[in-house]
Order: structure tokens, then C-alpha cells, then sequence
């Protein structure tokens, strides 16, 4: 069986263009993993009035992979170093309702907010979302 992984990313310091670079190669760097898929999240129409684009959409992609916890800590250990490659940079990974955000943590305080994500799913535990910083 399968899970899919939402993974969505932001920079306060990015453009939409540079976002949408910056998911790109995230998404590459996701498919090295043996994950099924990563695509993204399709954004719908834009609202009237809107003059660019849905940053929401832009910086979302789902990761399909096999229900295994060392894929799972791989993936999130990819998407834990390329946050950590520039200061603006966030991301909140959601899995059956359990969230974990990076955004503004440091090194020590990620480290610490993945191992406990990781071992709640590993519990079976899941959905109080505790997971943020």
C-alpha cells in the first residue's frame, strides 16, 4: 500500500519564478529516492483580480512511496536539507493528517521536531499535528 506525502514548500526571499525553480529541483532531488512519484499540486484558476500565481499551488507537490519508515526518513531528510540551504526557506509536510513544519527552525530544533514526527508514525500515532515550529 501506498501513502502520499504532501510537501509544501515556500522562500520569503523567493520570486514565483525562483519558487517554482526551487520545487523543481526539490522534486528532482525527491525522484533520486525510490518514491513512485512527485508531482504537483495542479492550482486552480486564478481569483479575479489576482495578477500572479497561486504561490500555494506553486510550492505543493505530492510524493507517492510504498508505506516503508526508512523511505519516509529519506525523504524527509532530502526536504530537511534543501530547506536548510537558504534562510527563507519553509516547509510543512503533512501524511494522514500529522504535520510537520520546518519553517523557522533551527538545525537542532528540526532534527528534534523529525525525530518525533518520524516516531509518532512509526507508533501508528499520527493526526495531532505537534509537529511545528
Amino acid at each position: 500500500m501506498d501513502s502520499v506525502l504532501s510537501v509544501s514548500i515556500g522562500d520569503d526571499d523567493a520570486s514565483a519564478e525562483q519558487l517554482e525553480a526551487a520545487a523543481g529541483n526539490l522534486r528532482e532531488e525527491l525522484l533520486g529516492l525510490a518514491v513512485d512519484d512527485v508531482r504537483p499540486v495542479p492550482g486552480g484558476p486564478a481569483p479575479d483580480g489576482a495578477r500572479g500565481v497561486d504561490a500555494v499551488s506553486l510550492g505543493t507537490m505530492l510524493v507517492s512511496l510504498p508505506v516503508a519508515q526508512p523511505l519516509l526518513e529519506s525523504v524527509i531528510d532530502v526536504v530537511r536539507r534543501w530547506t536548510s540551504r537558504s534562510a527563507g526557506r519553509t516547509v510543512k509536510i503533512e501524511l494522514d493528517g500529522d504535520l510537520l513544519e520546518l519553517s523557522h527552525a533551527s538545525r537542532d530544533q528540526q532534527r528534534k521536531l523529525v525525530e518525533d514526527w518520524l516516531r509518532r508514525r512509526a507508533a501508528g500515532e499520527g493526526s495531532d499535528g505537534s509537529g511545528n515550529a
